[in-house]
């Protein structure tokens, strides 16, 4: 079971799970989630696309041609983030990462001519191709296999979101951590302080 569905009319809509986790959802008009859902869902049918372009085809499908940008609306940039949140899974984030280094790898091939450069995209490429295909296939594998509970109790889909929010929430306080540190690694001793201030 996925976060969206087809309705009556044939147009994407949120599942009901969904607006239970999160209510703030219900604040959007029927057009802003389905550009939401369009542009964010693992499984969205853009899904291929690199985020650029992935977002500009979800604008042009729902809104039009000539529409302004959605994601400047802040209610539109959070509901963004919310749906991030619920749908989170850590192969799937690796494999968008690796979507975003393919297409920078391959914009540089293109654009490369110096030979031993170009080499060394190439391989690259082909080696984050068979990473690409590796954890393709785990995802894959993963989907086909329900959440089990103690006492061999599945999980609900509710329950599932509920747990992917959570988990989304502790990496993103882990990243913050890390981002404490390194910032912390990067701050200059007292004495390069005082160096810093002799040399001003």
């Amino acid at each position: 079971m996925g976060l969206f569905y087809l309705d009556k009319a044939n147009k994407v809509a949120l599942c009901k799970e969904a607006y239970q986790v999160i209510p703030e959802f219900k604040k959007l008009s029927d057009d802003e989630m389905r550009f939401v859902i369009l542009y964010t869902d693992y499984d969205s049918p853009f899904k291929q696309w690199p985020d650029k372009e992935r977002k500009s085809k979800a604008q042009r499908w729902v809104f039009g041609e000539k529409a302004k940008d959605p994601e400047k609306d802040p209610k539109i940039r959070k509901a963004i983030e919310q749906f991030n949140e619920l749908q989170f899974d850590d192969n799937r984030e690796l494999y968008r990462t690796y979507q975003r280094k393919m297409t920078n790898f391959q914009l540089l091939y293109q654009n490369e001519e110096d030979p031993v450069k170009s080499d060394k995209y190439l391989i690259a490429i082909k080696n984050l191709r068979v990473e690409m295909n590796a954890l393709h296939r785990e995802i894959i594998t993963n989907a086909q296999t329900e959440h089990v509970l103690k006492g061999n109790r599945k999980m609900s889909f509710l329950e599932k979101l509920r747990a992917n929010k959570k988990l989304a929430e502790m990496r993103s306080t882990q990243a913050e951590k890390l981002g404490k540190i390194n910032l912390m690694n990067e701050l200059p001793t007292n004495n390069e302080s005082k160096k810093e201030n002799l040399i001003g």
